[in-house]
């Protein structure tokens, strides 16, 4: 499935701002990370070619220490996989229903 950008809804993102919390097509990105420098300085990282640098790769937005795995665009955050785990379970939406 793929991520539509949160700011036009028209493209497919392919960044993820950790500052704003969004997902990105190029152009939005272009437009709002270039408006200023400020904004210039947001650490975004790619949606479709995840770096191998792990200096690039953003941490769990719950635990601040692992590297983040997935995108959770109902919370608007990034997780790794054992805060993914330990938040979802308990969540009465993701439950799987026997």
């Amino acid at each position: 499935m793929k991520i539509q950008c949160d700011v036009c809804n028209k493209y497919e993102a392919v960044v993820f701002c950790s500052a704003d919390e969004a997902a990105l097509c190029n152009g939005c990105d272009h437009r709002v990370h270039h408006a200023n420098k400020l904004a210039s300085k947001h650490h975004h990282f790619s949606l479709l070619h995840p770096s191998s640098s792990s200096s690039e790769i953003p941490r769990s937005d719950i635990c601040q220490e692992r590297r983040a795995f997935l995108f959770f665009r109902e919370d608007g955050a990034i997780l790794c996989r054992e805060c993914d785990i330990s938040i979802h379970p308990t969540n009465e939406l993701t439950i799987k229903k026997l």
